[in-house]
């Protein structure tokens, strides 16, 4: 085989550029590969039930990547159904599937078994990936320039949101989708508050139901303190505890 001066040979490279160059609308695939990298088992195979509990107590660590998977609370049973369905179903499909292979729930990245120079390869992968989730994690913060905090407070017994007072100009106003957990509600952004949510298909109000659940049934009462972010990305509006 021939290799370069850095060690890599033309299937390091598929797989290096495949990560390079890779689209990037959720830090997904980036968490995956710094699962696999820090596993001690690259390139694999890595059960997803492993990949899982790792990028689980990354995001325990890091509230940016929390809040970029968007589940609350966080834990490894939901960020393994969260993978499947978007990092793994990409990495192992159509357009990915030479360089990387999901079977028996186990990830592998079959172009470099066996390969004498998988140290340094490892070593490049991983810079790129520090490279780039960190990359998208600023950018993410720099589009954050709409939304904000939100107090929950009671009104006539039930919990509601009051927007930030010095920054109302930066919520939306009427109907909005925002993502909550795993699923998309519509809030109803008010001048000063949001007191009603709605699922897409439906007319109950579930923001109590929501606010508890995250919350306890003190949610909004006067000394809580409790708050929430109204955070926007790519993929449009996300509500997380705080």
């Amino acid at each position: 085989e021939v290799y370069a001066a850095d060690g890599t040979n033309a299937d390091h490279r598929a797989v290096l550029d495949e990560i390079e160059t890779t689209r990037m609308t959720r830090s997904y695939k980036m968490l995956v590969m710094r699962a696999i990298l820090d596993s001690g088992r690259f390139p694999g195979p890595i059960a997803l039930v492993d990949l899982a509990s790792d990028i689980a107590a990354m995001a325990t660590r890091d509230r940016r990547l929390a809040d970029d998977l968007g589940l609350t609370p966080i834990d490894a049973k939901r960020v393994k159904a969260l993978l499947k369905k978007n990092a793994i179903t990409y990495l192992s499909g159509e357009g990915s599937g030479a360089h990387f292979r999901f079977k028996d729930n186990a990830l592998t990245v079959p172009l470099l078994i066996g390969s004498p120079h998988l140290d340094a390869v490892a070593d490049m992968l991983r810079e790129i990936v520090d490279w780039r989730l960190e990359a998208y994690l600023a950018g993410r913060r720099v589009k954050g320039d709409a939304g904000g905090m939100m107090s929950v407070i009671q009104s006539s017994g039930r919990p509601i949101l009051m927007l930030s007072a010095g920054a109302r100009e930066r919520f939306p106003r009427g109907w909005t989708e925002v993502r909550v957990d795993d699923e998309v509600l519509l809030l109803n952004f008010v001048k000063i508050a949001v007191n009603v949510a709605r699922r897409l298909e439906g007319s109950e109000n579930v923001l109590a139901q929501v606010l508890r659940h995250w919350f306890g049934a003190e949610a909004g009462m006067p000394g809580t303190g409790f708050s929430v972010e109204l955070l926007r990305d790519e993929e449009g509006w996300r509500l997380v505890q705080r």
